[in-house]
């Protein structure tokens, strides 16, 4: 167990996770969120990880790739020969049913029509190739300078696009901001990986961008890459101003980018893998988790452990002239609910603003 544990990666799964919280979080945000098609997202996405993982140890320990990692870099299984070719292969193929059990499973719930279902098929099996083939076989595309381009694609685009079409049904443009950034961030994370160990690899003939370019100007491209990031959540904040709260990931970030620019070798630049993974995961889903909800929700327990305010800019109407429950999340605030119909004093309202609700209500002026 403790073998196959290893052989996942635990450290790269929180990845997976937080490109379908990202995309399921601008969904839910539009009114569009089911829980059946959360899960079943998060177990396709967790699948595809692993078994990219699988066949990246894979790939390489037969190659001989692995034989000259250095001593900082995790133990590799086939290489080491904890694992043989033979049970390899296996847990290829399981994992390759498992993606594609999965993937059946949320196509089957989500509906997303004909066109639709042909669509995500195609892309399914192109995410599963890609995910086998990254340094598996003759032209495995991670030993030509592709890696960084295929996690933008299906850590970001694919990712957060699909999951919020499958939750919403439909696709808006600004989804392509966040689903960008998210993508620049994971190549990011890709590209840490590559600059540890970028003396093996040139040292066995794998072409990656950070072998291409040499460790300086890796470095470069990185602080590029984080510095694009931060410009489409920026750009994105003018659409949805609440997801600004992912500013509070940008201390951690710098901190992060001067490291990396002062890095003196790869062994240092290396060390920096674990914060730019935690960086991607907090940049992505919980900014966007945050944001006003003016509907009966169904996160109410996760969502507002964080703690509400009212906002009195979105009164949700019904047709009857009711108010639906009113809450709005934000940080370090009482939680208020307010369930009043126009024509009488709130419902319920958290003890710290009784009064003023009261008030306000008699004078028929929310807006105070």
């Amino acid at each position: 167990m403790r073998t196959l544990i290893e052989l996942a990666r635990p450290r790269t799964l929180p990845l997976a996770l937080a490109v379908i919280c990202c995309g399921n979080a601008l969904a839910y945000h539009q009114g569009n969120w089911r829980c059946s098609v959360f899960i079943l997202s998060l177990l396709t996405a967790l699948s595809l990880q692993i078994l990219s993982n699988i066949a990246n140890d894979y790939g390489d320990g037969v190659r001989g790739t692995d034989r000259h990692r250095p001593a900082s870099a995790p133990r590799r299984l086939t290489a080491s020969g904890a694992v043989s070719i033979r049970q390899m292969r296996q847990l290829l193929a399981a994992g390759v049913l498992a993606s594609l059990s999965f993937g059946i499973a949320l196509l089957a719930v989500s509906s997303p029509g004909w066109s639709g279902l042909l669509l995500f098929l195609l892309f399914g099996a192109l995410a599963i190739l890609a995910a086998i083939t990254y340094t598996v076989g003759r032209y495995a595309y991670g030993h030509h300078a592709l890696g960084e381009v295929s996690v933008f694609c299906f850590f970001g685009l694919l990712g957060v696009i699909g999951s919020y079409y499958l939750q919403s049904g439909g696709y808006t443009p600004a989804v392509l901001l966040p689903a960008t950034g998210c993508g620049l961030l994971s190549a990011a994370v890709l590209h840490v990986n590559n600059m540890r160990d970028i003396d093996s690899d040139a040292a066995v003939g794998k072409c990656t961008i950070a072998v291409k370019l040499g460790f300086a100007r890796s470095k470069t491209f990185h602080l590029a890459l984080l510095a694009a990031a931060v410009l489409c959540y920026l750009a994105y904040a003018v659409i949805a101003p609440a997801s600004l709260l992912w500013l509070l990931a940008c201390p951690a970030l710098a901190r992060h980018a001067q490291r990396i620019f002062r890095a003196a070798d790869p062994v240092c630049a290396g060390r920096e893998l674990k914060a730019i993974v935690l960086i991607t995961c907090a940049d992505a889903p919980p900014c966007l988790l945050v944001l006003p909800v003016c509907r009966d929700t169904e996160l109410g327990d996760l969502v507002h452990r964080l703690g509400a305010d009212l906002d009195l800019e979105r009164i949700p109407l019904r047709h009857d002239g009711r108010m639906q429950g009113l809450i709005a999340v934000g940080l370090r605030h009482g939680n208020i609910v307010l369930e009043p119909p126009r024509d009488r004093l709130p419902h319920r309202v958290d003890d710290a603003e009784h009064t003023v609700a009261v008030l306000d209500r008699r004078d028929e002026d929310a807006h105070r």
